[in-house]
C-alpha cells in the first residue's frame, strides 16, 4: 500500500530490483511493464539515463507504449551525456524513427560527433542532420568523414556553404569535398565558382607534391591544363600521369605484379581493402595477381582495371618541356609506331628510348631499327652508322639483319658487316651489296696479304647470282672449287672478261676426270687449255678419257679434238688415242692417204700385240687386213677391266657353255668364234 502512495518508491525498488538481477538476466517483462507505467504517469522519474532506464525506454517505444512527452524528456537527458553510448544511440534513433522529433536528430548528432563517430553507418543521422540544417558543431566536418567513408558522389549543398566560411580542414578531404564539387558541377554552378580558385591552387599544390588519390585524379583532370605546365609540373604529372586502379575482391589476394614488355622490370603492389593503384603506360601489360602463397594468376581470377587520370593529351606536352620519364618515353614511342609518325620530333623520341638502361633486348633492338630505317631513307650518313655500329643482330629478324647488314656495306662498315655476315649468314641480302663488300675484301685482302674465311663463299654466292667483277672473278679463278657446272661458269664469265683462266682450266680438267663428269662442254675448256697448259700429263689424261668413252661407249667426239689427238700422238704414243682414231677411220667412205698410211702403220702394231678390235674388219676395202679376221665372228663387251666376265653360248639350240671372255685392252673383253653358212649362235654374259 505504501507504494500505491508513493509511486517514487515504487518506481525505486523495481529499479533496485532490477539493477541487483541484471546480473543473472533473470527480469520479468511484467517489471518492465510496472516502470515503464509509472514513467507513463510521472516522466519525470526519469532522472539519469542507465541501463534499466534505457530498457523501459527502449521497452516503451518497442510496444508504442510512450508518447511525445516521454520522448522530449528521454532527448532532453540524453543531450546531457558527455560520452557516446551505443545503447542511448539505438534507443534514441527509434524514437526519432518513431516521432520525427528535430530535437532528437540534434541530440543523436550531438551524441554520434561527441563519441568521434566517423564510420559508414552514421552516415544517414549526419546527412539527415545536414538537411535539417541543425547547429551542431562540427556536423559538416563528420558528414564529409562519413562520406568519404562511403564514396558517395553527391553531398548536400549545405557542406559547400559550411566549408565556404571554414578553410580549416584536412588535405583527404579537401580532396573529397572538392572532387564531389566537380562531379556535380552542373547542379552546384554556384558554390563552384566560389571554390573554383582554391580548387586550382590545390591541385597545383598537391601535383608538385607528387601526391595522388582517386578524388584527387578528378581535380587534377579538372584544372592540369597546357597553359599551366611548367617543367615542375610536368615532372610530377608524368609520375602520376598513366595510374590505374585495380580491383579484386577474391580475399585471398594479396598484391599484384605488372610487367611492361618493353621492360626488364617488375613491380609489384600490396593490395589494400581489395584495390591497389599501379602504371600502365603501354598496352598489353601483363597484370598477375599474388595470392598469400606467392602464386601467380593471369586469368582464372576476375578483377577490373580503371583508368584514374585521362590526361594523355598532356603527355606530349611534359616531353616538350623537357621530361626523359621512362614511362613518358615508353607511352610516347607506342603511340608513334602505332600511328606511324615519323617526323623529327618522333625521331628524337625515339632516340632519347633507345638510351634507357631498363629496356629489355627486344624493344631497344626495335628502337634501333626503327631509327635506322629512318635515316637511310633520308640519307643521314652519320647518324646511320652511329645507329648501325649499336645494333644488336642476334634477336632481329632474318629480313631485319639482312637490311641492317646491306645498309653497313653501303656506308663501307666493312669489318662490321663481315663479322655479321660470318656469324648470321648471306641469305637473303641484295647479291650487289654482297659484291661490294667482295670486292673491297679482295682489294684489302692483296694489301695487307690477310686471308678473309668466308670470303671465298661470299664471291661464289654473288657470281651463282649472276653479279660479279673483275676481282671476284679473279679471286674465283684462283681459289673456287665448285660443281663442274659451276665451274663451267665461272670459266665463261671469266672469258667475257678476257682473263687468264690457265690454274682454273687445269682445276675444271682435272676434277672432270676424277668425277668421270662426261660433257661436250668441257671440250671448249680443254682447247684453251691446250692453248697454253703445260701440264702434258693433263693433257694426255684429257685426250685418253674422251677416246675410252669413244670406244666403250660410242659417244662422239667432235673434229676439233680428234685433231689434238692426231697431233699429241705425233709427238708420244697413246695407244688408246690411236685406237680411237682408227674407229673413227673405220667409219668413213673414203680415206685420204695420209690416214691410209696411218692405219697401216698402226694396224700392223696391234696384230703384233695381238689386240684385233672388230672394227678393224672395215679397213678391208682400203687395205689388207690380218688374216685371220677374215671368217671370224666376234662377240665384244667393254667393262671394268677389272671383271671378270663369262660368255653363256648355244650353237643351234644346243646345252649353254661357260668360258671367259679376255681382256683385249682397257675392258675391251673379246670372243671370237667361226661360223658355218647355217649356224646360229645364242649367247648371253654375265
Amino acid at each position: 500500500r505504501q507504494y500505491e502512495e508513493n509511486i517514487q518508491r515504487k518506481y525505486e525498488a523495481i529499479r533496485n530490483f532490477c539493477i541487483e538481477e541484471e546480473v543473472s538476466k533473470n527480469i520479468s517483462p511484467i517489471l518492465y511493464f510496472e516502470a515503464a507505467h509509472l514513467v507513463r504517469q510521472e516522466p519525470t522519474l526519469l532522472k539519469k539515463l542507465g541501463v534499466f532506464e534505457l530498457s523501459i525506454l527502449l521497452f516503451g517505444v518497442k510496444w508504442n507504449y510512450f508518447g511525445k512527452e516521454i520522448a522530449l524528456h528521454f532527448c532532453f537527458l540524453a543531450g546531457k551525456e558527455k560520452k557516446f553510448d551505443p545503447l542511448c544511440y539505438y534507443v534514441l534513433d527509434r524514437y526519432f524513427k518513431r516521432y520525427k522529433i528535430k530535437e532528437l536528430l540534434n541530440v543523436i548528432c550531438t551524441l554520434l560527433i561527441r563519441g568521434h563517430c566517423r564510420e559508414k553507418k552514421y552516415l544517414l543521422k549526419y546527412c539527415q542532420g545536414m538537411q535539417e540544417q541543425l547547429k551542431v558543431a562540427e556536423l559538416p566536418e563528420y558528414y564529409l568523414y562519413a562520406a568519404e567513408e562511403c564514396e558517395i558522389k553527391r553531398l548536400e549543398p549545405s557542406v559547400y556553404l559550411y566549408y565556404s566560411n571554414h578553410s580549416s580542414m584536412d588535405e583527404r578531404k579537401r580532396a573529397y569535398l572538392y572532387a564531389c564539387l566537380i562531379r556535380n558541377r552542373k547542379d552546384y554552378e554556384v558554390q563552384y565558382k566560389i571554390y573554383e580558385k582554391d580548387m586550382e591552387k590545390f591541385a597545383i599544390r598537391q601535383l608538385k607534391e607528387q601526391k595522388f588519390s582517386k578524388n584527387l585524379a578528378v581535380i587534377y583532370e579538372a584544372f592540369l591544363m597546357e597553359q599551366i605546365l611548367d617543367g615542375i609540373l610536368a615532372q610530377a604529372l608524368t609520375s602520376i600521369l598513366f595510374r590505374h586502379e585495380i580491383i579484386c575482391k577474391n580475399p585471398n589476394i594479396t598484391s599484384v605484379c605488372v610487367v611492361h614488355k618493353e621492360t626488364k622490370e617488375e613491380l609489384t603492389v600490396d593490395f589494400s581493402k581489395g584495390s591497389a593503384f599501379i602504371d600502365l603506360f603501354t598496352q598489353d601489360a601483363g597484370i598477375f595477381l599474388i595470392d598469400r602463397e606467392g602464386k601467380r594468376y593471369a586469368a582464372t581470377i576476375d578483377y577490373t582495371v580503371n583508368k584514374l587520370l585521362q590526361l594523355d593529351h598532356l603527355a606530349t606536352r611534359c616531353y616538350e618541356l623537357g621530361i626523359s620519364d621512362r614511362k613518358l618515353l615508353l607511352h610516347l614511342s607506342e603511340k608513334i609506331i602505332f600511328y606511324q609518325k615519323f617526323d623529327e620530333n618522333a625521331i628524337t623520341l625515339r632516340r632519347n628510348t633507345a638510351t634507357e638502361e631498363c629496356l629489355t633486348q627486344e624493344y631497344r633492338r626495335d628502337c634501333i631499327l626503327s631509327l635506322i630505317y629512318h635515316y637511310y631513307d633520308v640519307y643521314e650518313g652519320e647518324l646511320l652508322e652511329e645507329y648501325l655500329l649499336k645494333i644488336d643482330l642476334h634477336s632481329a629478324s632474318a629480313f631485319d639483319r639482312a637490311k641492317v647488314i646491306e645498309y653497313m656495306i653501303i656506308r663501307d662498315l666493312f669489318e662490321t658487316a663481315l663479322k655479321a655476315l660470318d656469324e648470321f649468314g648471306y641469305a637473303g641480302l641484295d647479291a650487289k651489296r654482297l659484291l661490294k663488300l667482295c670486292s673491297r675484301l679482295i682489294r684489302t685482302m692483296n694489301e695487307n696479304r690477310e686471308e678473309v674465311k668466308i670470303l671465298l663463299e661470299l664471291c661464289s654466292y654473288v657470281f651463282q647470282a649472276g653479279k660479279y667483277d673483275e676481282e671476284v672473278l679473279g679471286y674465283l679463278i684462283q681459289y673456287f672449287y665448285g660443281t663442274t657446272e659451276e665451274m663451267l661458269e665461272l670459266w665463261k664469265a671469266s672469258r667475257n672478261f678476257e682473263m687468264d683462266t690457265t690454274d682454273l682450266e687445269e682445276r675444271l680438267l682435272g676434277q672432270i676426270l676424277f668425277a668421270e663428269n662426261y660433257n661436250l662442254d668441257t671440250c671448249s675448256v680443254f682447247f684453251s687449255y691446250y692453248r697454253s697448259g703445260l701440264n702434258r700429263k693433263l693433257i694426255r689424261a684429257f685426250l685418253s678419257y674422251y677416246a675410252y668413252r669413244y670406244l666403250a661407249n660410242g659417244e662422239k667426239i667432235i673434229p676439233e679434238l680428234t685433231e689434238i689427238m692426231k697431233k699429241e700422238c705425233s709427238y708420244e704414243e697413246n695407244e688408246i688415242c690411236v685406237l680411237a682414231l682408227l674407229k673413227e677411220a673405220s667409219l668413213k667412205e673414203q680415206i685420204t692417204d695420209v690416214e691410209e698410211k696411218f692405219i697401216h702403220c698402226h694396224l700392223h702394231e696391234f696384230e703384233r700385240k695381238e689386240i684385233l678390235l672388230p672394227f678393224f674388219r672395215e679397213f678391208k676395202k682400203y687395205l689388207q687386213i690380218p688374216q685371220q679376221m677374215y671368217d671370224k665372228s666376234y662377240i665384244e663387251y667393254w667393262t671394268n677391266p677389272d671383271n671378270e666376265v663369262i660368255l653363256h653360248y648355244s650353237f643351234n639350240g644346243t646345252s649353254y657353255l661357260e668360258e671367259p671372255m679376255k681382256n683385249l685392252c682397257y675392258g675391251c673383253f673379246i670372243k671370237e668364234f667361226i661360223l658355218f653358212p647355217d649356224e646360229k649362235l645364242q649367247y648371253y654374259i654375265t
